[in-house]
């Protein structure tokens, strides 16, 4: 009908003057795709009260100055990581400053930069990342605004955001290999003279190939040798590997994955029994700290390798990190898991109808996940069911597991709920166990 007027969106309003003060930022009539592309994405993510300090003039003028920055460094396909002084608008100098990281797009990006600012203690005040075309590719520029970097910090800051970003690009680009390994050391344990362990090849193959199905992250791996004396009997040193042969962050041979800088090789004093062990493979918790992804300590799975006589020669190891998918599934349907659990409930004797083979079993599933992968089936009897008599007794109990390789203790500590309250979780550090020389202190 004529002479009807329609009402315009007001955010279609906002976003339309947003581009022209980004196309007068740049020095521009108007914005080109690839521009244009970048404030959309970024303004998608900006909500004005999450920064209310910062006006929506001074935004564009930060993300003029880090589209400006970013373009030139495109070609170059080299990582950029830059850290600038935040301005207004106006020109004036704002009590922020602005992090920019530029390089091809790949997965763990935003998740590894922000684990980084969070370890060094940073306040972000605003996170941006839109993903481009630039030079042929598909460009990753994430934006933060962040509390002011002092001069003194600056270079460790921009050194370890370089280091975050060399982990991610190695990962990601050794992943479809290390993938592979693991299928192929599925294979050939199926296949080898390995001893059947506890729960038989076919369940150790069984774990490794469900690893392979989104249930691991890979970070790294390496293939390694036992070394022997002229007599055949295992040397009492560290196993062997070729530095061409690390994938992903293991590329970096000053990485080890069991073992301390400081310390003797970490398998010297427990070599033969480690080795002789029949389990053909091994699942704790590594010495290499995450950077990729999820700040923590790194899952370590060894699978051994098997002459012909059915003796241990070597191993190969993985590092990389559960994913969200292999804490989610059932405990009871989780390869080797299962047996454990099974064996849990067959050895305490209850009836798994009855209520305290219901209550074990629940006390099971409930279990910490990283703990059901490492932990012994022994010690693993031990805990649970001394955890189901507090249910009948409770009281302030703890219970604790070194690791095979005595560099962590994991904790459990039960409280009562009425003699629970805030200060527990305050206590003094003193009152805590010290770590024995050389290792540290951590919460699981």
């Amino acid at each position: 009908m004529s002479g009807v007027k329609t009402s315009r969106d007001p955010r279609e309003a906002e976003r339309d003057s947003l581009q022209r003060s980004f196309a007068r930022a740049l020095g521009r009539e108007r914005l080109d795709a690839a521009a244009h592309d970048f404030l959309d994405q970024a303004i998608e993510d900006w909500r004005p009260d999450e920064a209310p300090d910062l006006s929506s003039e001074d935004l564009i003028a930060n993300l003029g100055a880090a589209w400006t920055a970013a373009t030139a460094a495109a070609p170059t396909r080299e990582p950029l990581v830059q850290i600038l002084p935040s301005h207004g608008a106006a020109g004036e100098r704002l009590p922020m400053d602005l992090l920019l990281a530029v390089q091809s797009d790949k997965p763990f990006l935003v998740d590894s930069v922000m684990g980084e600012l969070g370890d060094e203690g940073y306040l972000v005040k605003a996170m941006f990342h839109p993903v481009v075309r630039l030079a042929d590719r598909d460009t990753s520029i994430i934006v933060v605004l962040m509390e002011p970097v002092g001069e003194d910090r600056r270079e460790a800051l921009t050194a370890g955001m370089q280091a975050t970003l060399a982990d991610v690009a190695a990962s990601v680009a050794d992943f479809p290999a290390m993938l592979a390994l693991m299928a192929s050391a599925a294979t050939e344990l199926e296949s080898s003279t390995a001893p059947e362990g506890a729960y038989g090849k076919a369940e150790y193959t069984a774990f490794l190939r469900w690893l392979t199905g989104d249930r691991f992250v890979f970070l790294g791996a390496r293939t390694y040798e036992y070394p022997r004396l002229a007599d055949g009997d295992y040397a009492p040193e560290e196993p062997k590997f070729r530095a061409e042969d690390g994938l992903g962050v293991l590329r970096d041979v000053t990485r080890s994955v069991l073992r301390r800088a400081s310390e003797p090789a970490v398998l010297a004093s427990g070599l033969a029994a480690y080795l002789e062990d029949a389990a053909p493979l091994v699942v704790a918790k590594s010495n290499l700290r995450a950077r990729v992804h999820r700040r923590t300590y790194m899952d370590y799975i060894g699978v051994k390798r098997y002459d012909a006589d059915g003796r241990a020669y070597g191993e190969i190891r993985f590092v990389g990190l559960f994913t969200a998918e292999a804490y989610d599934e059932p405990a009871h349907d989780l390869p080797l898991v299962r047996r454990k659990i099974d064996s849990v409930l067959r050895r305490a004797g209850e009836n798994p109808s009855a209520h305290n083979g219901k209550r074990l079993r629940n006390i099971l599933e409930a279990y910490p996940r990283d703990e059901l992968f490492q932990i012994e089936e022994a010690d693993l009897f031990d805990i649970a069911t001394g955890i189901l008599h507090l249910s009948d007794r409770p009281r302030v109990r703890l219970f604790t597991r070194p690791d095979p390789f005595d560099r962590f203790v994991s904790v459990l500590l039960f409280v009562p709920r009425d003699r629970y309250d805030q200060n527990v979780g305050r206590a003094p550090a003193g009152s805590w166990p010290k770590p024995s020389a050389g290792g540290s202190r951590r919460s699981t």
